[in-house]
Order: structure tokens, then sequence, then C-alpha cells
């Protein structure tokens, strides 16, 4: 993964689109366009292609599933062996093994249930934990703040008591954003030069804007955090920078980011269907950036036989290993002008390797 490289691949500028819903307008192939098969014949394919190991649905893992949908939209790393996944239509979480092949009813892998809450629409766009305190953060991607005029990320701190959430605190941000559904769609916690924490959340939108402006490739943002209080002593994550993603990562959305001892740092587009690997390390220590990412390249998620895009949906990303990175899909949906093909991957957890 040292290596940089450059895809064969091209991710195409000003391509017309039929509607998208959420993420804009897409044409008959979904949200994604069409590669022609002489860009997958490149010689060079293989170099900038996942591998898929092995995948699953999400509702196959776990006996008696309670959802006739589960829209995953964001994991994190539970334990060694174990991940934890989030949905955006409950606060249902599933706790899964992240072993090969996926098991069908393993006895460790079950639902965690929020108390009075499990059929109500969480809206969770981002997960993460925050290692120093054991506690997680599962993140809304915006909602209207108290003054009903701005749209703001909330942060819900819980920890997980066998197979119950036992809920924390909660936290707004003073970042505002443009649209209801173009926040923050991933979020980590990190550690600066000095070892202070903060939250790090991904902005789905370039320059983390919505509409045309939104979806001008390769300006991807990321808003540095740190937990405070606004004036009245309520819990705020204040806004101390911004990061700005490679330009490498030439991506129309951006869906998922995940980091691997605070080194490792993986972005994926759901639009594009690729995901970016770079390293992010501190700044150089005197004013922003407080955070620097490096390209190390760029890969694409596995097309179909015919070159065209078949993980439409990709909404979670976590590294297993340094060579292997695991990856959960949302629920693919037609009115969006999805294509049909979209469905076979969705709602689904994949493991892949790099090449």
């Amino acid at each position: 993964m040292e290596k940089v490289v450059k895809s064969p691949l091209r991710i195409r500028r000003g391509e017309k689109h039929g509607n998208r819903g959420k993420h804009g307008k897409h044409g008959k192939h979904g949200k994604h366009g069409k590669h022609g098969k002489h860009e997958c014949s490149d010689k060079r394919f293989r170099n900038h292609t996942l591998k898929l190991l092995d995948e699953k649905p999400i509702a196959a893992l776990i006996y008696d599933f309670p959802h006739r949908t589960y829209e995953a939209s964001a994991m994190t790393s539970f334990s060694d062996e174990t991940t934890l996944i989030i949905a955006d239509n409950t606060y249902d979480m599933v706790k899964v093994s992240t072993k090969t092949p996926f098991s069908t009813y393993a006895t460790g892998d079950f639902v965690v249930t929020w108390k009075d809450r499990s059929s109500n629409y969480s809206n969770f766009e981002g997960l993460t934990r925050n290692k120093t305190s054991g506690n997680f953060i599962a993140v809304k991607e915006a909602v209207i703040a108290n003054d009903n005029e701005t749209l703001v990320a909330e942060m819900m701190d819980f920890t997980v008591r066998g197979r119950e959430i036992v809920p924390g605190e909660v936290c707004f941000s003073e970042w505002t954003f443009f649209h209801e559904s173009k926040g923050f769609e991933g979020v980590e916690v990190l550690h600066g030069r000095n070892g202070e924490s903060y939250l790090l959340g991904l902005c789905e939108g370039n320059y983390c804007e919505a509409g045309t402006r939104g979806e001008e490739a390769g300006n991807g943002v990321i808003v540095v955090m740190q937990r405070g209080v606004d004036t009245e002593g309520n819990c705020r994550f204040e806004t101390v920078g911004l990061v700005k993603v490679p330009p490498a990562a030439h991506f129309r959305d951006y869906a998922a980011m995940t980091v691997r001892n605070e080194r490792d740092i993986a972005i994926a587009s759901q639009v594009d269907s690729a995901v970016f690997i770079g390293k992010i390390q501190p700044g150089p220590g005197h004013g922003d950036p407080l955070f620097v990412i490096k390209t190390v390249g760029v890969y694409h998620f596995p097309r179909d036989t015919n070159c065209e895009i078949e993980y439409c949906n990709i909404e979670g990303l976590m590294f297993s290993g340094p060579h292997r990175i695991l990856a959960i899909s949302d629920l693919s949906r037609a009115e969006r002008g999805q294509s049909y093909k979209c469905r076979a991957k969705d709602q689904s957890i994949h493991m892949f390797q790099f090449p």
C-alpha cells in the first residue's frame, strides 16, 4: 500500500445524470455512470482494483434479524476481531465478527438495542470509538439546532453493556451545514502533536457544501473539532481547523472514513465507487493545518463483467490489518435512479484485499 498509483479507471467530470435523491442526480446506470470495457481491460487494471475476499448480507449474519431493511451507514472496531455497525433507519446496532468467511448465525454476532428507540429513524451517518475513554460516538449528519434555523451535527456518546446501548452525553457541532442530507459522513478520534484529542468529521460534499459546488470533484474537507461548551454551558464540539483531502481523491462525494493506528486513512466515495488510501499525521505544530494527509493511492471497488459499478452504496469502512479493508453497503434505491444491479450488493458487509 505504500506505492502511489494512478488509476486507469478515470473518474469522469461533467457527466449528465438522472435523479439520485440525497446525492444529487444520476443516470441509467444508477448514480455511477459507466466505464467502457477497454478501461477494465487495461493491463494496469488489477493494480488499482480491490479484490473481493468475502461478503454477506448483514441480515444473514444474525438469527431472527429484526429488520426488513438495514440501511448500514458506518462501522468501527469493537474489539480485535469484531466490529460494530450502525444504520440510519434504526437505533439498533449490529456487533459481528470480522473473521472471514463470514458466518451465518454465529453465536457471537447479535443486535445491540437502544432501549425504547429501536423502531425510530436514527439518521446516524458516522461512528467512532474514543480509545482513551472507551466510549463510542455516533453522529447524526445534520439536525436542526436549538435556534430552529441552522443545521448542525449531533454527537451521541454511548457504551455497550451486554446487548444494550447505555447512552451518554449529547453534543452538537459548532460547524453548520447547508443541507440536511449533506453533513458529516464519517468521524474519527485522533490525537494531535501535543496529545490533545480531536474529533475529525468528513464532509459528504466537496467544499463541505451541497448542490453543484458540492459535486466539484477533488475538493474534500475534514472538519477538526474539540469538545467544549457553548455560552450556556452545554456540550459543543468547537471547530478548531480544517484538513483538505488530497486532490488525488478526485471524488464527487465522500461517504466514509476510517483511520488505523492513527496513521493509515481510507476515504470512500459512493458515487465513484472508489477508496482513497493515505497517511495522516499531526501538522508541523505552528497553526493550521492540525493534520496533514499524504497520498498512497486510489483503488476501485470491483466492477461487473461489463465494467460497470456494482458496489453502489458503500457507506462504511474499517481496516482489517495492513492489507485488507472491510466495507458495508447501504440500501439501494430505485426511486433515486439506481440500477437494479445495485441491489445485489446492498445492506451487506464486504471484505476486500488491496492489490
